[in-house]
This record gives structure tokens, sequence and C-alpha cells, in this order.
């Protein structure tokens, strides 16, 4: 057997939730140890150890296999449906028997949710925004984004300013307080930080362009605890304490509670899956209206313009940019907090 990372042209052909990703973004997920492709050959097994809940996924990308979760046997027609579907790893530990040449892929839900949406709110960009496509593209994922709607960080990325920095600058020193936030647009930095018992500066790391520096202490309200000194000429990308907050504490698009949500659609609000087909056949909320968030803007004429929508996804990341999409073209649409995974009933099928 082999865990080796499988070509992401492969995963693309075998999964359509990765076929509209760019490479550059699996490339990402595999990197930080998201994303994991297995193959087995005929007769071989696989032990799964995950987190309860389905946080992670698997789906099979070619071959036959057998699967048990936490020793109970999965259905032979849910086993098969892994071709197209992904299968959410509820149990402890997942045990993979193949019967033919098999290749599996396992991903973590929360991040190709949010790539996914990512993705596509690049491609919603206007022309006139060029500089904030460029800016939003170089950006290396940084992990301080995960936890906000995606509307932020647009706003976020139109309100930062260029600066130009020298080698053996200090951008940020320990221990002062924190009025900034960086993005390294060009050139590398150091990052020095001094032991907890002793005066002794430590180099503990290497920043590059796309990497961001100085949340910490903004999000804390406390002093820097490290300092970051620049190794080469370069720029950077600043953003305001007050911005940072704004962005981070007042959210562009209305989230609403599932309670909410639910006494929402009582009063004629709609609900509106952006997930993939596949996703949706797996389970949605009773009467929902399904649209694609990859599909949306080319099918808005297939919405109720005078209707009200609240969008939904499996972690709330897709649904916001869909509630972003809709509301810049005048549509009344609210965002679900959390997704369909803190549905009472997530399986649930029309």
């Amino acid at each position: 057997m082999s865990d080796d990372i499988h070509s992401v042209a492969d995963l693309r052909a075998g999964c359509h939730v990765f076929s509209a990703l760019p490479e550059r973004y699996l490339v990402e997920l595999e990197s930080e140890g998201a994303l994991r492709t297995y193959k087995l050959d005929e007769g071989e097994g696989l032990t799964i150890r995950g987190k309860p809940g389905g946080e992670e996924a698997l789906v099979l990308l070619k071959g036959d296999i057998v699967l048990q979760q936490d020793g109970v046997a999965v259905a032979a027609e849910s086993v098969e449906s892994l071709r197209c579907h992904s299968l959410p790893l509820t149990g402890t530990v997942t045990e993979v028997f193949a019967t033919s040449a098999a290749t599996l892929c396992r991903f973590t839900r929360d991040r190709l949710d949010y790539l996914i949406g990512w993705s596509v709110m690049l491609s919603d960009l206007p022309p006139e925004d060029a500089t904030v496509h460029s800016r939003l593209r170089q950006l290396r994922y940084p992990g301080i984004f995960m936890h906000l709607p995606l509307a932020n960080v647009f706003t976020a990325f139109e309100r930062l300013r260029v600066r130009q920095v020298k080698a053996g600058e200090e951008i940020i020193k320990q221990g002062e307080q924190g009025d900034m936030f960086f993005i390294i647009e060009a050139g590398r930095a150091e990052v020095w930080q001094q032991g907890v018992y002793d005066d002794e500066q430590r180099l503990v790391g290497v920043r590059g362009p796309g990497d961001h520096v100085g949340d910490e202490a903004l999000v804390s309200g406390g002093t820097r605890n490290a300092t970051i000194r620049m190794i080469e000429d370069g720029s950077v990308l600043t953003l305001s304490k007050d911005d940072f907050r704004e962005l981070i504490s007042a959210p562009m698009v209305h989230e609403v509670e599932i309670p909410v949500a639910k006494a929402l659609a009582e009063k004629g609000h709609r609900f509106l899956d952006v997930r993939y087909e596949e996703e949706w056949e797996d389970g949605h909320i009773p009467g929902a209206q399904l649209l694609p968030l990859s599909n949306l803007r080319e099918r808005l004429n297939e919405l109720d313009s005078k209707g009200r929508f609240i969008t939904y996804c499996l972690s709330g990341k897709r649904s916001a940019v869909a509630a972003m999409i809709l509301r810049a073209r005048g549509f009344d649409a609210v965002c679900m907090k959390d997704g369909l995974r803190e549905w009472p009933d997530a399986k649930v099928v029309d």
C-alpha cells in the first residue's frame, strides 16, 4: 500500500467536487494535510483513525472496496455511491479493504468548503477590481481568514495599503502594542522570538510572499509576541487595527442562526442549497431549492427576483459567498450560520 499523494490531475478527473478547484488549491490542501490520497492493491487494507462528527470525509476515485466504521459494516450501496459522493467519517476508526486496485481520497470538509467559496468569489470580481483580484490570488490562504465571511475578506483587501520595506527593517517588534496587520507581498522576512525564561532571541521561522503576520496581537489586544525582520527588500500590504477589528466583528453578510432561519422560512423565505448535486442527494432541507454555487451566476434567472432566500451549504462558507452574490444583484438573501452540519436532521430528504 502507498499513501503517497496522487496527482491533482487525477483528483480533479476523478471527483466533480475537486474539479471545481484550481490545482494550486489542491496542492495547498495536500501540503497542510487537509487532503490525502491512498492507493490500495487488491487484497490490501487500510485503517483510518479520525475524529468523530464528520469533520473529514472519504471519496472513492476508482476500484472496489468494502468499509467498516467502528466495527459496523457500511452498506454496499453506500460504498458504491462513494464514486460520486463523499462519506463523512463519523466513526473514530474506519477500515477499508480493497477487492480490486483502488484509489481513495480523504479530506477535511470545512477546508474544501471554504476553498470552493473562495474560488467562486475570485471569479465573480468585476474587471475594475483587478488590483484586489491580483492580491487575493497571490494570498497563500492564511488561516486567519478561515473563520471570516468571504465578503469581509474582499473588503479587507480593498482597504489594504502598500508599503515598501528594506532588508533589515523590523516591521514588527516583540513587546510593542499591535496597531497593524501585514501581508508580505514581495521579499522574505525572519521571525525572531525571545525565550520565555531568558533574553536570547531565537530564529523561529521565515515568512515569504503571501504569508501574513501581526494578527495575534490585534485579536487579543495584547503586545507583539515576536519580531519580524525583513531579510530582503520588498513590500508589505498593511491593514489598520480598526479595519481589522471591524471586518472580523461586523460581517458584511447577514448570517442568521438556525432557529432564526426556520422562523424566516415559516414567513416566506425559501432555503437555497448551494452545494453540489451529489451532496444534495445525500440529504437536504425539505422544500429547499438546489442551485450550486459554481453555477449560481449563470442560473440567477431561475430565481424569483422578488423572492427572499436563506442560502446554506455544509459549513456556512460557500453559502456566505452565495448570499453576497445574490445581495450584489438585488436579491433579498441571508446566510444560515454554521450550515447544514448543525441542522437537527441533516440527512432528511424530500
